[in-house]
């Protein structure tokens, strides 16, 4: 559905915005032209309901009953404007027919469920929440320069640490979700009320000409550029046409129409004056050339991040460019990617991945200066610490990108495994706290359980920690068989423990409840089976040596030389030197000492 637009959103806003100038054509033309654009209006129709996209609903709506109104007036409330304004409503009901029966067949439970849902649950989507966030964060951007705001393009820059409790991984919301919130932002609140202005202004001066002109065509033409200032108005308000060039071209042209739209009748604007002309002209010229020029440096900017992409130096161990390369193409401005990392991070990649560790940490000790705040700088870092054994600058860089990023789960594992490493218990629990209050998820936890265990912690407090986590997640099997493996795991320590205290009952109980937990679990059957033999009750001993033996696991020998021992004990030697050469045969070394009695005959 994104089509070459890129996103589905877009696709949808830049048809839209298209769809006034066939409600005008199809006014105008008749006969076969008129029919043809009615199917133009139900295809394109269709298309925007099939993207699920919100924005052009309202926008839909909008420019329908103001135009519905324009045609009512002009027909003076006559038979003929019902009529128009039937047969334009026609092929976007067949349409929402259409889509809807498309939407039934549908697998989607989410967006593509029918266009009623769409907005039905429009409280309790996603990506509401996530703009209404965003437009918050907007405003406490604003607050910390409202004058002269934090600069021009430097919103999905500084919009990041804002949103590091909202977005997962490394996603950024690179854009305010609201082109007027955003230039505020950028550029303070003066000229954000300048560029409301703007609107405004467009708004005024073509209703004015649709209301009060007496010229046909001046209040048509006026008429479409108000229809499109609506589109591109909505739009403005729910995403961000600001950066999209194919709705910076509509809303150009409705510049241009609301400029050159003037009744020749009105001699107050006609010009009359060639000077003025020539002035103009020479004014239009210098400033296609500046931005002719920014274009071609953007232009460059743009090809080397589609040569980096290209290269995928994330996970890659080398590409086409090089860091020295890279360092060379720099771009003076944009100097970050549309992903809103800096170019100088993408370079320190590339000298990671050339092993050239110093060149590296000048890169990224110049990125840090441009976007600090996605953790990936300092997560590049520990790998260079790593790399060169340095274990506590590793540590404090897999810390410092957690921090920045606490619901990524890729900076969460390394920086727990760091903690483990140093043993610091104290801090994988406390990062565990932070990333599981924003993220709830099973496997969170038995990684969390793996660092714990691999630091040391106390086998009760694992125990204890693992509980809290199945009660989290009471129907997650991989919780539930690692609980039930460090439970086992304490019942034999403590059964080991009786039996050096000589609390033989105590052992044999505790031995017994770890057999509950798991009959077929071999390590257990193993105790158990040294339990008996130690015992002197041999014959007890081999059900559950063999036992554990059926399962892969026990491969020293040691099972097979003791059930071949017990056995010996029962005169058994046919089964007695049937597992003690099993046991040579894995090289357990006191088999050997066996030979001659399994060689008499």
């Amino acid at each position: 559905m994104k089509g070459n637009t890129g996103n589905i959103n877009i696709l949808a806003a830049s048809l839209t915005i298209k769809v006034p100038f066939l409600l005008l054509a199809i006014t105008h033309f008749k006969s076969f032209k008129k029919w043809f654009l009615l199917i133009a209006l139900f295809s394109v129709t269709s298309v925007i309901f099939l993207t699920g996209a919100r924005t052009p609903y309202i926008s839909l709506t909008l420019i329908y009953l103001i135009f519905a109104a324009f045609l009512l007036k002009e027909s003076s409330f006559q038979k003929s404007g019902y009529i128009k304004i039937i047969t334009l409503v026609i092929p976007v009901l067949i349409a929402m027919v259409f889509v809807s029966g498309i939407f039934e067949k549908s697998k989607d439970t989410s967006r593509y469920v029918s266009l009623e849902n769409r907005f039905k649950h429009i409280d309790k989507d996603g990506s509401t929440q996530a703009r209404l966030n965003y437009w918050k964060n907007s405003i406490e951007i604003t607050k910390t320069n409202p004058i002269f705001g934090i600069g021009l393009g430097n919103y999905q820059v500084e919009s990041i640490p804002y949103e590091k409790y909202i977005s997962d991984e490394f996603i950024v919301s690179l854009h305010a979700h609201n082109d007027f919130l955003e230039i505020c932002c950028e550029t303070g609140i003066i000229n954000a009320l300048v560029y409301l202005s703007l609107f405004i202004f467009i708004f005024f001066t073509n209703a004015k000409r649709i209301l009060k002109s007496q010229n046909s065509e001046t209040k048509t033409i006026a008429l479409l550029t108000l229809l499109l200032l609506v589109v591109y108005g909505v739009d403005s308000f729910f995403n961000f046409p600001m950066y999209r060039p194919t709705m910076q071209i509509i809303f150009a042209l409705l510049l241009a129409l609301t400029v050159v739209n003037l009744d020749l009748s009105d001699k107050e604007h006609t010009i009359t004056s060639n000077q003025k002309n020539k002035n103009i002209y020479v004014v239009l010229i210098c400033i296609a050339c500046l931005t002719s020029y920014s274009a071609y440096i953007i232009y460059k900017a743009s090809n080397l991040e589609y040569l980096i992409a290209q290269d995928d130096i994330n996970f890659k161990d080398k590409g086409a460019l090089t860091g020295d390369e890279v360092l060379r193409r720099m771009p003076k401005f944009p100097n970050v990617f549309q992903s809103a990392e800096s170019f100088y991070e993408y370079a320190g990649i590339y000298y990671v991945r050339e092993k050239n560790y110093e060149k590296a940490m000048n890169c990224f000790s110049k990125a840090t200066k441009i976007n600090p705040y996605t953790g990936r700088i300092n997560f590049f870092k520990y790998v260079i610490a790593n790399k060169k054994g340095n274990s506590d600058s590793a540590y404090i860089y897999s810390k410092q990108a957690f921090y920045l990023r606490p619901r990524n789960y890729s900076l969460y594992k390394t920086s727990i495994f760091t903690a483990s490493e140093k043993k610091d218990t104290a801090e994988i629990i406390k990062q565990h706290k932070i990333f599981s209050k924003y993220i709830k998820s099973p496997e969170a936890w038995t990684t969390t359980v793996a660092a714990l265990q691999n630091a040391g912690l106390d086998q009760e407090k694992l125990v204890d920690f693992i509980n809290d986590g199945v009660k989290e997640f009471p129907n997650d099997s991989t919780l539930l068989k690692q609980k039930n493996s460090f439970l086992i795991t304490k019942y034999i320590i403590e059964a080991q423990k009786f039996q050096t205290e000589l609390k033989f009952d105590k052992a044999l109980n505790t031995y017994k409840k770890a057999l509950k937990i798991d009959p077929e679990n071999i390590y257990v059957s193993q105790n158990l089976g040294f339990y008996y033999f130690n015992q002197g009750q041999n014959e007890k001993a081999i059900p559950y040596f063999l036992n554990s033996i059926k399962k892969p696991g026990l491969e020293n020998g040691k099972t097979e030389y003791f059930l071949g021992i017990c056995y010996m004990k029962l005169n058994d030697k046919e089964n007695a030197c049937k597992f003690i050469n099993l046991a040579k045969n894995k090289n357990y070394s006191d088999a050997k000492l066996l030979n001659p009695y399994c060689e008499v005959k």
